[in-house]
């Protein structure tokens, strides 16, 4: 997809989600990640990615491609139907001249080559937790309403509670090649990891890790390799990544009054809205969530911890799949920029 083809579905895609805001169908907000330049990529547009060595290398490279999608200033250039990129050697990439013909000729200013390790690993055990199980005596007691009734005698026992500790890794060997001047343009190395505990004498806590919530170790593997995309393309982009966010309506009418102000552009009473509201009703999640989209909409690295904090208020409070993925998003963003 070229530069002009991919911008034209870009607004596209911005005026759809325009109309659907002013029709009332779906409230959204565009917002954006801050994406600090480590690498100078100057005349670099068009990026080939070139399949990955190792397990999970086939994840990561389409997660570096959906990234390389989103950033305003790098195309990916599709080598899914080309013969012999497959067979692209990370150590001798830039020693392939037919290779590198070849990716120019789709177009592409430079490649990206890499090679993965990973290991996923589960280890069960026990917790020992109290909990109030029923003896079969009963006791006379007042219920709410002042009436009588019996109430089951309830004695406190310990039981083994099995959990579940997921560790796992997925690291990555990196190099950028310019095809202009043939030179590497940068190398490095990344790794995300993984450490969660599945069940436990947690596990009815809200906001822990239920041991039926355990997922497959792909569906982990494709996790961590999504936040090293973002990691790698933190390094290599000088622009932002923006990305619609949903507001949440929330069932008070003060909610929908700062969403209403923020749709409009008039953020700071928006902000005033909800932080009031807040200040009334301390445990408001769409009050906590809506002021986390205000900060993150702003981009910098403060807002967005701003926004973490706030976004895991919310999640505290109330337990949403719409804050969750918000609190994972920030996460997301915030990886590999907490030194700026």
């Amino acid at each position: 997809m070229n530069y002009r083809t991919k911008m034209s579905r870009r607004w596209a895609i911005v005026l759809v989600l325009a109309a659907a805001t002013c029709t009332g169908c779906a409230r959204w907000q565009i917002v954006h990640g801050v994406i600090p330049a480590e690498v100078h990529m100057t005349s670099i547009h068009n990026v080939a990615v070139l399949p990955l060595e190792g397990a999970y290398g086939d994840v990561l490279q389409r997660r570096i491609q959906g990234r390389l999608d989103e950033v305003r200033y790098f195309s990916p250039v599709d080598v899914g139907h080309e013969q012999g990129m497959d067979k692209a050697v990370y150590d001798k990439a830039e020693d392939s001249p037919e290779l590198l013909s070849a990716l120019k000729k789709l177009g592409a200013d430079a490649l990206i080559t890499g090679r993965v390790m990973a290991s996923i690993n589960d280890i069960g055990g026990d917790d020992q937790m109290q909990v109030q199980e029923g003896t079969g005596y009963y006791k006379k007691e007042k219920n709410v309403l002042g009436q009588w009734v019996d109430v089951e005698i309830k004695r406190t026992v310990v039981r083994r509670v099995p959990h579940v500790i997921r560790h796992g890794f997925v690291d990555v060997e990196y190099k950028v090649l310019n095809l202009r001047t043939g030179k590497i343009v940068t190398t490095g190395r990344l790794r995300e990891t993984c450490d969660k505990k599945f069940g436990g004498d947690r596990q009815f806590d809200s906001l822990s890790h239920k041991l039926n919530d355990l997922p497959p170790a792909s569906h982990t593997a494709n996790e961590l390799s999504a936040n090293l995309a973002v990691k790698l393309i933190v390094r290599l982009s000088r622009m932002k990544i923006g990305r619609a966010v949903k507001f949440d309506k929330g069932a008070d009418t003060r909610v929908r009054q700062g969403v209403v102000l923020a749709e409009r552009g008039a953020w700071k009473e928006a902000i005033q809205v909800w932080e009031q509201l807040i200040h009334d009703e301390p445990d408001n999640a769409s009050a906590y969530y809506n002021l986390g989209v205000a900060y993150e909409s702003l981009g910098d690295v403060k807002s967005l911890k701003m926004a973490g904090q706030l976004y895991q208020r919310a999640a505290s409070n109330q337990n949403r799949g719409l804050y969750a993925e918000a609190v994972t998003r920030i996460k997301a963003a915030m990886t590999g920029i907490s030194d700026y």
